[in-house]
């Protein structure tokens, strides 16, 4: 199946119709149809990230004999698919598994229209199974639906197949997955494949070494997926030191209370997407490291921490093209802290991030963007950041070139709303350049806008 121009929310293409696949996809879908693993790669990689099927298309016996599907519509893992009408099945055999499948109607992939078909066989040609229900003297007795223990199943001619028999999609699951260990999961993958982990608690006593370029490790869900990291060392969590395309999401990381390490750390990480997870831990030294790293994004991501003892929480150095959006910085602890720092890049956008603060910190930097390396770097833009600090201490946004020759240029800071710091917006030195300070909403701080630059464009302040 080709792919075109346009992804999905994790950067993955999405497929066009009618396409010739390459070798490579040929055989990653040799044992199933293409429709199936195409619905099952987009439940997969979704926006709720739940490998399940949801109560569209789950079974109840409230109509007796009759078989409800929600109207209309139903969810697979989050992923909205149609089905024609709202279906009702009168013709179940009594005494006998009457089996309930979801099955497409059309054969392009274009197409998302579904029927819920009835067998008594447990196995269905190009169908995804909903239930197994039983009956007895015309009721329903019992509805069992799939899947169980959260480790989806999908049945295909001719014999049953379990969602962990797929090549390129690794299960972890406390039990019926390819493993039980994320660990031994990812480190196992190769390069493409999938990496599923089931919802549940997994304790892992030694860093996780990502192996291979091109590696999807995702969870069930933020909530219910969670990562313990059990060794208190300064090793780190998750190491990704020179793979590029690593796609991290829905899951949770913590790590025992003297564990000094960083959280997901790399170096030549390049095109690496982190979105939809969550940090919650005390000594860490960073959440997130991430050093010549080009065309990142940080999305969507929680950090509910207690920084005592640690320096930053996301941490990114040279990373050129970066795109931090949308995180939650919640952040208690007394000592100096760098919340967001991103230095020594180009083009990077720090945009709807929300940071708070529980407790003071006198040499606090919220949101700092600096160049240090003897480089001239250009065109940041911090936009529509809300930053609350404590006790009007510290910096809320501050951008610095630090020594000589460093520069940096171009930087536009708009419409960010600044509390409770002792400077709300601080633009510092001479080689910082042409910057643009503009329809900020600075208050309660000692001072609303420093500006030691000599090259400002407008510092002004609402």
């Amino acid at each position: 199946m080709g792919y075109g121009g346009s992804t999905d929310w994790l950067g993955i293409p999405k497929p066009l119709a009618g396409e010739t696949s390459s070798a490579a996809e040929e055989a990653l879908r040799s044992d199933i149809p293409d429709w199936v693993l195409e619905i099952l790669t987009k439940a997969l990689t979704d926006a709720n990230g739940d490998g399940t099927l949801g109560d569209g298309f789950q079974v109840s016996d409230d109509g007796g004999l009759d078989i409800e599907v929600s109207a209309g519509q139903g969810f697979i893992g989050g992923l909205v698919i149609e089905a024609a009408a709202p279906t009702a099945k009168a013709s179940l055999t009594d005494d006998q598994l009457n089996y309930v499948f979801l099955k497409k109607t059309a054969t392009t992939s274009a197409d998302q229209s579904f029927t819920v078909e009835i067998s008594l066989s447990s196995s269905m040609a190009d169908a995804i199974l909903i239930a197994a229900v039983t009956c007895a003297a015309g009721d329903i007795t019992d509805v069992t639906n799939t899947p169980t223990g959260r480790v989806p199943y999908i049945r295909d001619n001719p014999n049953p197949q379990v969602i962990n028999d797929i090549p390129g999609l690794l299960v972890v699951a406390p039990s019926g997955g390819n493993y039980t260990s994320p660990k031994t999961a990812i480190e196992a993958a190769s390069a493409g494949d999938v990496v599923y982990i089931c919802a549940g608690t997994y304790n892992i006593a030694a860093a996780i070494t990502v192996p291979n370029n091109n590696l999807t490790i995702i969870g069930a869900n933020r909530g219910a997926c969670i990562l313990n990291f059990t060794a208190a060392d300064a090793t780190n969590c998750i190491n990704l030191n020179g793979k590029s395309g690593i796609r991290i999401a829905f899951l949770t990381i913590t790590a025992a209370a003297g564990k000094t390490g960083y959280g997901i750390t790399g170096t030549s990480a390049h095109k690496t997407i982190i979105s939809k997870v969550h940090f919650s831990f005390t000594g860490l030294a960073r959440a997130i490291n991430l050093t010549t790293s080009d065309n990142v994004r940080i999305s969507e991501c929680g950090f509910d921490t207690d920084y005592t003892g640690a320096k930053y929480c996301i941490y990114c150095n040279g990373c050129n093209y970066l795109s931090c959006r949308d995180n939650r910085l919640a952040l208690t602890g007394t000592d100096p802290l760098y919340a967001l720092y991103v230095s020594n890049a180009d083009y990077c956008q720090i945009e709807g991030n929300l940071l708070t603060f529980s407790d003071t910190h006198a040499n606090l930097r919220a949101l700092w963007l600096s160049s240090i390396d003897d480089n001239t770097n250009v065109g940041n833009r911090i936009a529509g950041n809300i930053l609350k600090g404590a006790g009007d201490l510290g910096e809320g946004i501050r951008v610095a070139a630090v020594g000589d020759p460093h520069f940096l240029d171009e930087t536009q800071i708009t419409g960010n709303s600044v509390f409770d710091f002792n400077v709300g917006v601080s633009v510092g030195t001479v080689g910082t350049r042409e910057t643009l300070v503009h329809g900020n909403k600075v208050a309660t701080c000692t001072t609303g806008v420093s500006d030691s630059g000599t090259n400002t464009n407008s510092a002004d302040q609402d």
